[in-house]
């Protein structure tokens, strides 16, 4: 199809519309928008094709509207979701063509085009799990052996669930298998809520909307480990530790003892020869760690005092303030900052620093792609996960 001619914009409305587009096109790029008109429409589109044209034919293609919702949808896929999950779930759903090593957007591209729209949003969910970051760990009861995931443990989830939560209140559950990562996403129905308005016209009227809540888990199969974000509702968050522990286990208290609970202990750190030290095996990926924040509770009066100290090493800076009266090298830690300096992967690149950051209430906030490496690093500081 040719490219039309583009009228000139007669209102500051008409430029709004071609900044959003032009923006739209960006965050999707070139490339994937040309990869879907190609494999929608079969145009076959040069690499060298301007934005600009690529905006005046999407602006004035017979079938513009559908594209520009396409766009939208993939735009806010890439947006939220990890990269190698989402591809994982491609390939476990059958997309064509998947290559691992290509860019994300292609690869959102050919599933958005491949599969239905319902599916297609059930994998962005599933896959925005493993971004999200500040979950509770919870460790398992000790079991002699692993875990094997099957189709029916889906709806068996499901059903579970459903004897759970309050009668009467509807949710939609979506599980997947990821590598070794049992992914659970959940939205409930929450108390319907009306709100009273006033308008000019002193018109009273009501507006009844029924919000949702949005809550997360996943299992990992070789630690036996459970990572939840359930927000405050206390209920969903049992609903779903008993849920997992009565599927796979046949005992709802798998996740739910006392003892169980405080996975990541922060005892080890008031020690006096704690150190966060690297070993020959973490200086392989490691080139330097340092504690860069502490929250303390310190004994004051009949009380108790919460003292927060960040620096480029804090435990030197315990050592420092400390006195006669007030060790605080040995005082209760409620959290814990630590910044690691990661070796360039390649030659010339930059050294990236990550942070991890542990409380006492077993939550954890780090970048999911080094959790392997920050757990290896927790164990060997006596940061102990599990039992």
């Amino acid at each position: 199809m040719a490219l039309a001619e583009r009228e000139v914009p007669e209102s500051e409305e008409e430029v709004n519309e071609i900044t959003e587009l032009l923006s739209l096109i960006r965050s999707v790029t070139k490339e994937a928008l040309i990869l879907f008109l190609k494999i929608k429409y079969g145009l076959d589109l040069k690499k060298t094709t301007k934005l600009t044209e690529l905006h005046t034919l999407v602006a004035t293609y017979s079938d513009n509207e559908y594209i520009i919702q396409s766009l939208v949808e993939i735009s806010d896929c890439i947006k939220e979701i990890n990269h190698e999950t989402f591809a994982e779930l491609c390939d476990n759903y059958g997309v064509k063509d998947i290559i691992y090593n290509e860019d994300i957007r292609l690869t959102v591209v050919r599933c958005y085009l491949e599969v239905d729209i319902e599916l297609f949003r059930r994998i962005k969910v599933v896959a925005a799990v493993n971004k999200d970051k500040n979950f509770e760990v919870l460790a398992g009861k000790v079991i002699s052996n692993q875990i094997t995931f099957i189709e029916e443990h889906k709806q068996e989830i499901s059903e579970v669930i459903a004897g759970l939560i309050e009668k009467g209140r509807n949710y939609i559950i979506n599980t997947e298998l990821v590598k070794n990562d049992i992914i659970m996403t959940a939205h409930f129905e929450q108390r319907k809520k009306t709100f009273t308005t006033i308008s000019k016209g002193k018109q009273i009227s009501s507006v009844t909307v029924i919000p949702t809540t949005k809550a997360v888990a996943k299992y990992n199969i070789e630690s036996n480990r459970i990572q939840l974000k359930c927000g405050r509702n206390k209920r969903i968050r049992e609903s779903i530790i008993n849920t997992f522990g009565v599927v796979f286990f046949k005992d709802n208290t798998h996740f739910s003892d006392e003892e169980q609970q405080r996975v990541y202990r922060l005892d080890k750190v008031k020690d006096a020869e704690f150190d966060v030290s690297i070993d020959d095996e973490l200086a392989v990926e490691l080139e330097s760690a340092q504690v860069v924040e502490e929250t303390l509770r310190v004994p004051f009066d009949d009380g108790w005092a919460v003292l927060t100290l960040k620096s480029k090493d804090v435990e030197f800076l315990l050592k420092e303030l400390s006195n006669e009266k007030y060790d605080l090298k040995s005082m209760e830690r409620i959290e814990v900052t630590i910044e690691l300096k990661l070796k360039p992967k390649k030659e010339g690149e930059k050294s990236k620093l990550i942070k991890v950051t542990i409380s006492d209430t077993s939550k954890i906030d780090c970048d999911p792609q080094y959790t392997k490496l920050i757990n290896k690093c927790l164990f060997k500081w006596g940061i102990h996960i599990g039992i």
